[in-house]
C-alpha cells in the first residue's frame, strides 16, 4: 500500500474518489470549487491510499496556522485578541488537519462493504501518511476536523492515541411530515406561536432561486462580510469566487436564495442538496435581519423547498443550536482529534484544551455531550 499526497484534488480521478463516498453532497466537485476560491491561508493537501494501483481511502485536508483561541467567545475572547495583537506568534501554530474549513464532516473515505479489520488498517495507514507529511512540511499540530461520532476515522483517532474534543455539531431536521402545518404541530405551542408571528413580518419579501449570482456578486460579499464580522467562531474568510464556483461546479446540486425587500437584497443563503438532503451551506444577512426575522423566514422557505422536493432530510448546519434545537433539528456529535509531533507541546496543548474546548462555551453543546457520556 501506498500513501500518495497531491496539492489538487484534479490530480486525483474523479470517479475513483465519490464512489468512496457513497451518498455524500460535498464531493470531488464541492472540493475543486474550494479549491478554486483561493481562500486565504490556506493550503490544500489530498491523501490518497492505493492498493494494487486502486484508490482504497482518500481525504482532504488543509494547512494554516491555527488560532489556539478560535473556539473562545465573550470576554475571553476579547482577552486573547488583545493578547494576540502585541505577540501575534505567542497564539498561533502551524496546523496540518484532516477535513475542510469548509465541509459540513470530516469526510474519510474507504472502499465500502470491506470488514471492519480492514477499513481500520487502511485508516491506520492514513494516519501513518498524515504524519508523515507533517514530518516533510515541518508542521507539528496534527489534527482531524469534525468527525462523526462512532465514525471509522474517529475510532482510528481514538486508537492512535489523539486527544479528543467535542466539535461542532451538526443539526438535523428530519422531514417526516407531510407538509407546513405538520411542521408547525411539531414544534412547542410557544415556538408555532412565535413562528407564525415572525412570518408575518417576512411577507414583503420576495424570494429567488439562482444558479447564479455572478451579477450581484457585490450585495452578496456585503452582507457576507456583515455576517462574518458578527461571528464569534471564525476560521475561514470566504471569497467572491467561492460562491461563484460552488455554483459553477454543481449544477442542479447547488442554489443561492436570494431575499429582496424591495430592489434590496437584504438576504442570501447558499443551500446543497440531493435527491434526500439540503445542507444549509452559508446564509448571510445585516441589520435588517431582526426587523424582518430574516433567519426564521429562511428556515422555514428551506422547510418548504425540501417538501416541494421531496427530501427526508433539512441539515441546518453549525452554530445557533439553541435556535434549531427549538425549531425541531437533533443534534449529532462530532469530535475534533489532535496531537503534536513534541511530546513536551503535545502536553501543555492537552492542559490548554481544557480552556478553550467547545462545550465551555456553547450551552447546547454542553448539554450534548453530558447526554453522551
Amino acid at each position: 500500500m501506498t500513501v500518495e499526497v497531491f496539492d489538487s484534488i484534479a490530480r486525483i480521478d474523479r470517479a475513483e474518489w465519490d464512489a468512496l463516498f457513497p451518498g455524500e453532497i460535498e464531493t470531488w466537485d464541492y472540493y475543486r470549487a474550494v479549491e478554486q476560491a483561493g481562500l486565504p491561508g490556506f493550503v490544500w493537501r489530498y491523501f490518497a491510499l492505493r492498493q494494487d494501483g486502486v484508490l482504497a481511502a482518500a481525504a482532504p485536508a488543509f494547512l494554516t496556522d491555527y488560532r489556539i483561541d478560535t473556539t473562545l467567545t465573550g470576554p475571553l475572547k476579547r482577552w486573547s485578541e488583545r493578547l494576540a495583537r502585541l505577540a501575534p506568534r505567542l497564539l498561533s501554530i502551524r496546523m496540518l488537519c484532516v477535513g475542510s474549513p469548509v465541509s459540513e464532516i470530516c469526510h474519510v473515505g474507504v472502499t465500502p462493504n470491506i470488514a471492519p479489520v480492514r477499513r481500520q488498517a487502511l485508516l491506520a495507514q492514513l494516519l501513518q501518511g498524515l504524519r508523515e507529511e507533517a514530518l516533510r512540511d515541518r508542521v507539528g499540530l496534527i489534527a482531524i476536523k469534525d468527525a462523526p461520532d462512532g465514525s471509522p476515522i474517529a475510532e482510528a483517532c481514538a486508537k492512535a492515541g489523539h486527544t479528543r474534543l467535542p466539535g461542532m455539531p451538526t443539526a438535523v431536521l428530519p422531514i417526516d411530515f407531510p407538509d407546513m402545518d405538520g411542521y408547525l404541530k411539531r414544534l412547542s405551542r410557544v415556538t408555532r406561536k412565535d413562528m407564525k408571528r415572525k412570518m408575518r413580518h417576512g411577507q414583503e419579501l420576495r424570494v429567488e432561486a439562482r444558479s447564479q449570482i455572478d451579477d450581484v456578486i457585490g450585495p452578496v460579499m456585503a452582507l457576507y462580510e456583515a455576517t462574518w464580522q458578527r461571528s464569534d467562531l471564525r476560521l475561514e474568510h470566504l471569497t467572491p469566487e467561492y460562491f461563484k464556483a460552488v455554483l459553477r461546479n454543481m449544477p442542479g446540486r447547488a442554489i443561492c436564495f436570494l431575499y429582496w425587500e424591495g430592489d434590496t437584497l437584504a438576504a442570501f443563503n447558499l443551500v446543497l442538496h440531493d435527491d434526500q438532503r439540503m445542507i444549509d451551506k452559508f446564509f448571510g444577512t445585516n441589520f435588517t435581519a431582526r426587523r424582518l426575522n430574516l433567519y426564521h423566514f429562511s428556515w422555514m422557505e428551506n422547510v418548504r423547498q425540501c417538501l416541494a422536493r421531496g427530501l427526508r432530510v433539512f441539515q441546518a448546519g453549525q452554530a445557533f443550536y439553541g435556535e434549531k434545537v427549538r425549531m425541531g433539528s437533533r443534534l449529532e456529535i462530532n469530535w475534533q482529534f489532535f496531537t503534536h509531533r513534541s511530546a513536551v507541546v503535545n502536553f501543555l496543548l492537552r492542559a490548554m484544551s481544557r480552556l478553550v474546548r467547545l462545550d465551555r462555551m456553547d450551552p447546547e453543546i454542553r448539554s450534548l455531550m453530558a447526554r453522551a457520556k
